[in-house]
């Protein structure tokens, strides 16, 4: 009996059917919302008058949703993602409870296991189901749950999707192979796991990029990957040419020109042909940069300063006058000292200790100080005679009263 909420109108249903016909199979299409309980019971109570008695429920239901931010899907774009997996799955266990079943499988993601910062809402439905699973089995209902990989030959990794992943070393699986793993997994009983065809040269340190993933460290190609890629190293060609340009330089000079290669790197990294989008004020997550991209940036940057970089770079320092304070302090130290403080500055920073940082957030404070001290920008230019003080001339006080908003009404806040 094949379920889904379109039936025999479902796109490649006609030819599913023949094919299963060929090989002696007696097949019916039903139409029914597998997020409806009612529906459910409906469909159910049917097939315990009209027969014969359901042996094995394969959930293969799933819709993946739009590619989006997570701070821009929406709750309806959630609930349509969560609907069919989570809620078809927990109506068929409730109607299953009482069946002599040989199997119940239900089909997992990987997304939910190693997550996907493009389609979260799909990730987090995968995810519930693995726990789902986990939790039903221990109440005796012989679930399998398999979490897979991209499947080869359509259904829901289109063109650009099975693309993408196979950049981050996700390869779509034969399909024959994949339904022979399914077969083993089931007569094994195994309880979760996770089939994928893996590149772990491409997965294993773009996955760790941005931390330390325990999770793949049982795989020996995994380790052996991840040991390749910190073992970069710029090539042996003795000093490289941007190092001995840098060190002729002033610091401000230094800084200057290291930004400018900086922005070229990542430009090449995310495949821009200028470096026009590389805008220094936003982070590199809104420029683009995924797992796999940090880590090719972080390569590039290795090769030109000579320096040997962690992966979790881009991570550690998430903009660019960030990224380029932290290369000048390798390549040539701290610097000079920093200016002595006066009295007042000395108790203006004393102050701003006690107060956790997550009260400056709650207030709005701690993003106003962390934009004026990455971006360097300079308040809109004031008339000859305002009184405006220039940024160059302000205390610490006054940045504070700035990035507050203004001066009186945000000491009277």
């Amino acid at each position: 009996m094949l379920v889904s909420r379109r039936g025999v109108a479902a796109d490649g249903t006609a030819a599913l059917q023949d094919e299963l016909i060929g090989l002696g199979v007696e097949v019916s299409v039903v139409a029914c919302d597998l997020t409806d309980p009612d529906a459910v019971a409906t469909l159910f109570a049917k097939v315990a008058v009209d027969g014969p008695p359901i042996r094995a429920v394969l959930h293969a239901a799933g819709v993946s949703g739009r590619e989006v931010p997570i701070d821009e899907l929406t709750t309806a774009e959630l609930a349509g993602v969560l609907g069919p997996k989570v809620a078809g799955a927990r109506h068929l266990t409730e109607h299953v409870a009482g069946l002599d079943l040989d199997a119940f499988v239900l089909f997992s993601s990987g997304a939910g296991t190693w997550g996907d910062s493009g389609r979260v809402g799909y990730g987090a439905a995968n995810a519930y189901l693995d726990a789902y699973a986990a939790e039903r089995r221990a109440a005796g209902v012989p679930v399998v749950c398999v979490a897979w990989g991209a499947w080869g030959g359509g259904g829901m990794v289109d063109e650009g999707t099975a693309a993408r992943l196979r950049r981050l070393g996700n390869r779509p699986m034969d399909p024959e192979l994949a339904v022979a793993a399914l077969a083993d997994a089931v007569a094994r009983g195994d309880g979760e796991l996770i089939v994928a065809d893996i590149g772990w040269k491409t997965f294993a340190p773009a996955y760790a990029a941005a931390r330390h993933r325990p999770l793949i460290l049982g795989v020996a190609d995994a380790r052996q990957a991840l040991a390749d890629a910190d073992a970069v190293e710029a090539e042996e060609v003795g000093e490289p040419e941007l190092v001995r340009e840098l060190a002729g330089l002033a610091d401000a000079d230094r800084q200057r020109v290291l930004l400018d290669r900086v922005r070229r790197e990542a430009a090449v990294a995310l495949g821009h042909a200028s470096v026009a989008e590389m805008h220094a004020d936003r982070p590199f997550r809104e420029l683009g940069f995924d797992s796999l991209t940090v880590v090719a940036l972080r390569n590039r940057l290795s090769a030109v300063t000579g320096l040997k970089l962690p992966t979790t770079l881009v991570f550690d320092h998430p903009t660019f006058p960030e990224l380029t304070r932290y290369l000048v302090t390798r390549l040539f130290g701290a610097g000079t000292e920093a200016p002595p403080q006066s009295a007042e500055e000395a108790a203006t920073w004393a102050t701003l200790r006690t107060i956790p940082l997550s009260r400056l957030r709650e207030t709005g404070l701690l993003d106003a100080l962390l934009e004026l001290a990455t971006t360097g920008e300079q308040p809109t230019t004031a008339g000859p005679d305002d009184g405006a003080e220039s940024i160059d001339d302000m205390n610490v006080a006054d940045l504070i009263e700035l990035a507050l908003g203004a001066g009186t009404d945000a000491r009277e806040n």
